[in-house]
């Protein structure tokens, strides 16, 4: 567990400090464009994110499968798989580009509402092809287990969108922003091919048959679009209904769940080669599932619900007073975070221990049901529905997962253990937004802290004191007492 926590802590070094600084340079537009022209970053990842869906064939994930075992067995066979596999996904992505080139007005119109914005589609069109070549080179990058390279690229990259995006916009105004991103996007693919010369060059090539390679990626294609609904779907129903603008808050409102989602996927990919080590032995297993559970139950869920609790301060700083309706929305989006991490364990132990069709059906199931409650939540929730569907959609599954893995081994005290687990987070969350409903001054916010964190401490003592730093304790190098009953014994000391 120990090395897992430290690949977790790898992955997501430079992950959170990338959405850090992503959201810095964020609160700087929001205070310098429109929210139609702030519109142009979350329709810039709705049309990157599509580069490789349509004609990628379910190859990126199906490297992610096949070649880290090929990279140590057969280092030729995994050359022929990466260079056949790369050369139709690149195929692709330019026919793909060509499309979005060519209707660049439809688009511009369907997504902007607007036929003003023409060029930018078309700079995003060459831009499509540049993210699918950075979207093979970071799953190989994967595929190889580099995960600090990974990191360290993920800080470059944030750096060089940083700086870049924000010189252009100066000098080009919207076309420099994604022309920042372009050439961000071309370093870290030229970066990350330098780092994978050893697996991927070679004094000869062969290719690797492509209908063989295509018959083992096509289960993961169509999965491949399950879950770009998941992450995009709801962009594209706010945009097609609500309009720009509601896009913008929305996008808002998602930028605080995208830095939990981070913490999300980097613990995902740990726990998944963590449980698959031990899928062969029942008892080792179950341990690793339980100790997973309680790790994200003590560990996370109070970190998410002080994110929510700070959610609206953090919205204030991040955007100003003109974008405050992300709030709510913000706080449903971290809820539903919150499920899903807790659904980690559940989902894994299924992936691993179960078949494959039963992983499709939750993916199946939770993408009907954010798509059902999006077309009935959103005409009269607005932005706050579309947040709510996404939460909805995450019970559901997760419930159904539950159902899934029970038939494997008892979990007859799960809800009751979660539920008593999340009564001092819940309380720590709920003071903060109530202490800032009464008095909303970020001068405060310390002091509003500081009372929520020792009314959480308390409960811990009351509830469940010693699982808690037992739990807290295997993830840190060093061992921390109890803080009140260490406070108590120093005053103790003191009056003797």
């Amino acid at each position: 567990m120990k090395r897992a926590i430290l690949h977790i802590a790898q992955l997501l070094s430079g992950d959170i400090f990338s959405k850090i600084l992503g959201m810095a340079v964020l609160a700087f537009y929001t205070r310098h464009l429109t929210k139609l022209e702030l519109s142009l970053l979350p329709i810039y990842e709705m049309l990157g994110g599509m580069s490789t869906l349509f004609f990628g064939f379910g190859l990126l994930p199906s490297f992610i499968r096949s070649l880290p075992s090929l990279l140590k067995k057969d280092i030729d066979t995994a050359r022929s798989i990466i260079l056949t596999g790369a050369a139709i996904i690149l195929t692709g992505t330019v026919f793909y580009s060509i499309l979005v080139f060519l209707f660049s007005k439809d688009i511009s119109i369907l997504l902007f509402h607007s036929a003003d914005y023409i060029d930018l589609v078309n700079i995003m069109a060459f831009a499509c092809f540049v993210i699918g070549l950075k979207k093979v080179t970071y799953h190989l990058m994967w595929a190889n287990s580099s995960f600090r390279q990974l990191s360290v690229l993920n800080v470059i990259q944030s750096i060089m969108n940083a700086s870049i995006t924000l010189g252009l916009f100066f000098i080009l105004g919207l076309k420099g922003i994604l022309l920042g991103f372009v050439l961000s996007d071309i370093t870290y693919s030229i970066v990350a091919l330098y780092l994978l010369k050893k697996v991927i060059f070679s004094t000869w090539w062969r290719f690797y048959p492509a209908k063989k390679l295509l018959k083992e990626s096509w289960p993961f294609y169509f999965e491949g679009y399950l879950t770009y609904f998941r992450s995009q779907g709801d962009n594209w129903i706010v945009t097609t209904f609500l309009g720009p603008s509601s896009l913008v808050i929305y996008y808002i409102a998602k930028k605080i769940y995208n830095i939990l989602l981070t913490m999300l996927e980097s613990t995902d990919k740990v726990i998944t080669s963590n449980f698959a080590r031990y899928k062969d032995d029942s008892i080792v297993f179950q341990k690793q599932f339980f100790q997973s559970l309680a790790i994200i139950c003590y560990a996370v869920s109070p970190m998410v619900f002080l994110v929510i609790g700070l959610s609206p301060s953090a919205i204030l700083v991040l955007a100003g007073h003109g974008y405050m309706d992300a709030v709510l929305p913000s706080i449903i989006l971290c809820f539903a975070i919150l499920i899903l991490f807790i659904r980690i364990p559940l989902g894994r132990a299924i992936f691993i221990l179960m078949s494959p069709k039963y992983r499709l059906k939750i993916t199946i199931l939770e993408s009907f049901c954010i798509l059902f409650f999006l077309l009935m939540l959103t005409p009269f929730l607005r932005e706050k529905g579309v947040a709510l569907s996404r939460c909805i959609a995450s019970i559901i599954s997760g419930l159904y997962a539950y159902f899934l893995l029970s038939s494997l081994f008892s979990l007859k005290v799960f809800f009751k253990d979660i539920l008593k687990t999340l009564i001092a987070p819940m309380s720590l969350a709920c003071c903060l937004l109530v202490l800032q409903f009464i008095n909303f001054k970020l001068i405060l916010l310390p002091i509003y802290f500081l009372a929520s964190v020792l009314l959480f401490l308390i409960l811990v003592g009351i509830f469940y004191r010693d699982r808690f730093y037992r739990t807290i304790n295997i993830l840190l190098p060093f061992e921390i007492p109890d803080p009140l009953n260490w406070a108590s014994n120093i005053i103790e000391k003191m009056c003797k």
